[in-house]
């Protein structure tokens, strides 16, 4: 029958009912309300305001509640991360192919650093990692550079001999257009690291072929063809950096708090970073 409603049982039963208990204690209510505040400070402090305070107390039973909120807190935002997918070349999918690196924008060079030597200075030279540090409509490539030095004692090295350097500058594009900027800020460390002949890239040096022009013989995807591709993982990806910033910030707050119970001093705190890092 229309705008009859019926209700029996099983449908009550799955309505949430709050407990009163009215034997609760002042203290208890108190308890709850200063959680409460410690909450919202936190929800603004992931907003860009300020810091919650819990108290220090041992025995402060909001302090315990506070930090079982945050873990909770912690639980969620890194499940939130994993479930998201960060591989842009699912994204693109297969795409047309467009211009080399160089031919992109208006390349400006950088100083010459090892990036621009040869297997004839630097025995089994290559490419450790790149990175992509983008400024608007402009973007800079920067890469390490990995080898075998001829006097391994002398530097670090991996199991298999290779030590790395830090990062150095290998050229800038400029005047870039707004998807042009993006493609390259997402796809040049990708095709780093998948290397092995990848979007024309290889990671190793020659006699005649130098790191630097190893990067530059990258070729991009086009960006006309990836654009929508590229925007939703552009969009994961923002969605992944505040997750990520989320996370810091609740983990350092999770720290300073636990500190705070403890009454560790600043050397102490120092012990226990170090440890956590070494694990």
């Amino acid at each position: 029958m229309v705008g009859y409603h019926r209700y029996i049982n099983e449908y009550v039963k799955s309505v949430p009912v709050p407990i009163i208990d009215p034997d609760r204690s002042d203290q208890d209510r108190s308890d709850e309300k200063k959680v409460k505040s410690l909450i919202e400070q936190y929800n603004k402090y992931l907003q860009g305001g300020k810091k919650p305070e819990a108290s220090s107390h041992p025995k402060d039973v909001s302090t315990h509640g506070f930090l079982t909120h945050l873990s909770k807190c912690m639980l969620e935002y890194r499940d939130s991360k994993e479930s998201l997918n960060l591989t842009l070349l699912d994204y693109l999918g297969n795409y047309k192919n467009g211009q080399e690196l160089p031919d992109t924008g208006l390349l400006q060079p950088s100083e010459s650093n090892i990036l621009n030597a040869t297997t004839g200075e630097y025995e089994k030279l290559r490419i450790g990692d790149a990175k992509a540090e983008r400024d608007g409509t402009t973007v800079t490539i920067s890469a390490t550079a990995r080898y075998k030095p001829e006097k391994e004692d002398e530097f670090e090295t991996d199991t298999y001999g290779y030590t790395e350097t830090e990062y150095h500058e290998a050229f800038t594009l400029m005047s870039l257009t707004e998807k042009e900027a993006g493609l390259i800020a997402a796809f040049v460390p990708v095709a780093v690291r998948k290397a092995d002949g990848f979007a024309g890239f290889r990671d190793n040096a020659t006699k005649t072929n130098s790191l630097l022009d190893r990067l530059q013989a990258i070729t991009l995807p086009d960006p006309d063809d990836v654009a929508d591709d590229l925007e939703r993982y552009t969009k994961t990806k923002k969605r992944a950096d505040e997750l990520d910033a989320k996370i810091e910030k609740t983990d350092q707050l999770i720290d300073e708090t636990v500190y705070g119970l403890y009454a560790l001093t600043d050397e102490e705190i120092k012990i226990v970073e170090s440890a956590v890092q070494d694990d």
